[in-house]
């Protein structure tokens, strides 16, 4: 069947023969066997096979001005000696090749896609980039956090007030905007609805509402301000909870590798649905899903949406809780060095502002507890 211990992402199991026989087989049987074999890639393998049994990858022909292009791009963003050049040709060549198989995806199969297959494409997209960026089929943007995203009524799209993607060559039925670690945005939909997005966060909407409803798909957490239109909802789709509004504030937080998902509603009212669950919650009100199990509860929204104005609210959080807010708002890992201190017992209360340097918040943190830390590069090491 083949060895897929050494694979990581999902582009291993595109890019590896073995899989790729596997499910043109369309061997049902085999991929159950294969996530019972890897339990720890299982959500690796049921993305990879979500794309090959959608998807059928067809041969394209790319110009030697396309390459050439592309390789003057990537050869500007590394400063290299002229011993080294060899490699960095034969990097180029794999990073183009990486750039070409990830955009052909998006690029040939979105106009029919299912929800299936979008959260599939969200799952094999990488957030390890520097820049927040949009992108569309071949066309990629990065996009300043100081300058907010629009769409206009027309379709195109302005960062701050210079337009940069205009809808004429915006080819594809969706566009896929990249939040990573460290840095937030915010978006003005074309009906007038505003989100904002936070870090590490994928967003997937439509060049173009539809007339009957206003779609978009997330993985992360965004705040949103939906302008109201009858008989069109909007409607966000996650992994595992859709919300449905005509128009009202409410924020979403359903990051794919957290254990809590949670709709918390400011004002208006949301219908949200998981699974076999189905209810409206109200104002100042929260939809919680953990485990696979879901609760409503009455809460205070400011400690779910502060996000957007920069602070914490730390209320009965962990440690570990907040250190992986703090990884995420900062792009830092966070490593425990100290096997006595335990992370999910100390509990705080307070407020963090996230304005202030990576050092002022862990010194506030650390005054309040009996760990101190060191920090190397990108890595905070609790000790």
């Amino acid at each position: 069947m083949g060895n897929f211990h050494n694979h990581t992402v999902i582009e291993d199991f595109l890019l590896d023969p073995d899989f790729n026989r596997l499910i043109n087989g369309k061997k049902e049987s085999g991929v159950r066997s294969l996530m019972e074999e890897y339990p720890d890639k299982k959500e690796l393998i049921r993305s990879a096979a979500t794309l090959l049994l959608y998807m059928k990858v067809e041969d394209i022909e790319l110009s030697d001005d396309f390459i050439e292009k592309k390789y003057k791009q990537l050869k500007n963003q590394i400063k290299v000696g002229k011993r080294r050049s060899i490699i960095l040709r034969a990097a180029v060549a794999a990073c183009i090749l990486a750039l070409i198989t990830s955009t052909f995806f998006l690029y040939k199969y979105q106009e029919n896609m299912t929800g299936k297959q979008i959260f599939a494409l969200l799952d094999s997209t990488s957030l390890n980039i520097e820049e927040i960026s949009l992108s569309s089929g071949y066309t990629h943007v990065k996009v300043d956090e100081n300058k907010k995203i629009v769409q206009t009524s027309s379709g195109d799209i302005l960062i701050g007030n210079e337009e940069k993607m205009k809808s004429s060559e915006i080819e594809d039925e969706y566009i896929q905007l990249l939040v990573p670690n460290g840095k937030r945005t915010s978006i003005n939909f074309s009906d007038g609805t505003i989100a904002w997005v936070n870090s590490g966060s994928k967003l997937i909407y439509p060049k173009t509402f539809k007339k009957n409803k206003r779609e978009i798909y997330v993985d992360g957490e965004v705040y949103l301000t939906v302008a109201k239109e009858t008989g069109r909802p909007f409607i966000v789709r996650t992994k595992d909870i859709n919300v449905s509004v005509l128009g009202t504030t409410f924020n979403v937080s359903a990051y794919n590798n957290d254990k809590v998902h949670s709709i918390v509603l400011v004002e208006g009212s949301v219908e949200v649905s998981s699974g076999k669950f189905n209810s409206k919650i109200a104002p100042n009100q929260a939809f919680i899903r953990e485990d696979g199990i879901v609760s409503i509860k009455e809460v205070d929204t400011y400690k779910y949406t502060c996000w957007k104005d920069g602070v914490i609210k730390l209320e009965n959080e962990t440690l570990d809780a907040i250190f992986k807010k703090i990884s995420r708002y900062y792009n830092v890992s966070i490593q425990q060095t100290d096997p006595d201190l335990d992370m999910s017992k100390e509990i705080y209360k307070g407020k963090l502002d996230l304005n202030d340097s990576l050092k002022i918040v862990l010194d506030n943190l650390a005054h309040s507890s009996n760990f101190s830390y060191k920090v190397e590069d990108k890595t905070v090491f609790i000790e």
